[in-house]
């Protein structure tokens, strides 16, 4: 189950930005299949694709079923030229009455400008 944020943002959001920003922010996507069920040493993916006008995005999530964690990738194909950037968010709510959230879960963000990877401090 995925839940928004307060705000109704969903996590892995995706954005195409250039002369405009285009959003995936409340887009349906189509599925590879209606559900996935993965044990033992085995490991399957998931696609969710979206077709607009600005080209097409697919997010696609690897399972491993002895593991807690995935990978996610984003692809786009088809994309007219005014686009130049692909940008990724990943919204975690974490209220002050969450009492697990002692320290910050994500306190720093990482992104391509050009061909040159930026870190920094969430408090930038």
């Amino acid at each position: 189950m995925i839940i928004p944020s307060p705000q109704g943002d969903l996590p892995f959001g995706v954005e195409l930005r250039g002369e405009s920003v285009v959003s995936d922010s409340g887009v349906l996507y189509e599925t590879t299949g209606d559900s996935l069920h993965v044990t033992g040493e085995r490991s399957a993916t998931l696609d969710f694709v979206w077709r607009s006008e600005a080209g097409t995005i697919t997010k696609r999530f690897a399972f491993r079923g002895n593991r807690y964690d995935l990978s996610a990738t984003v692809m786009a194909a088809s994309v007219p030229s005014q686009y130049r950037e692909l940008g990724v968010s990943w919204i975690r709510a974490a209220t002050e009455k969450d009492s697990s959230a002692r320290e910050p879960i994500f306190d720093r963000t990482a992104f391509l400008q050009g061909k040159k990877l930026i870190e920094r401090q969430a408090s930038e």
